[in-house]
């Protein structure tokens, strides 16, 4: 949900698993795998640890956000600005990243095993699976 969300008066979203996705969220340990948080804004939000296995991020606004520790392999972050954002630790096996994908400076996607999606990239012998 986001700030925006409106509950009946009786409901408590404490005693639920849900998560509130938006700016400054606190996400830490959040399980939102396989979650299309596409054009979210996730500016300043703590990720520290979260699982985000094939998420789709597309336009997801990022800032200062952190990921540290969090296990993104095979998300989409094609288009995504992670100049900010913090990686440490961050699992990126499989990722999909394109030329719009803006990354902190040094960041290495090989290091990372991330996977480059261009219109001239050849992926017949990659292992698309996570």
């Amino acid at each position: 949900y986001d700030k925006h969300t409106q509950f009946p008066e009786s409901f408590e979203a404490g005693k639920y698993l849900i998560y509130c996705i938006g700016e400054n969220a606190i996400l830490e340990d959040a399980a939102l795998r396989e979650m299309n948080l596409s054009g979210c804004n996730l500016v300043n939000a703590n990720l520290q640890n979260a699982t985000l296995i094939k998420t789709q991020f597309k336009g997801t606004h990022f800032g200062s956000a952190d990921l540290s520790n969090a296990t993104l392999s095979g998300a989409n972050l094609r288009g995504v600005d992670l100049s900010q954002a913090k990686l440490e630790g961050a699992k990126l096996k499989g990722s999909f990243y394109d030329q719009d994908t803006k990354f902190p400076p040094d960041f290495d996607c090989q290091k990372h095993s991330m996977l480059a999606i261009r219109p001239d990239e050849d992926l017949s012998n990659q292992n698309l699976s996570t």
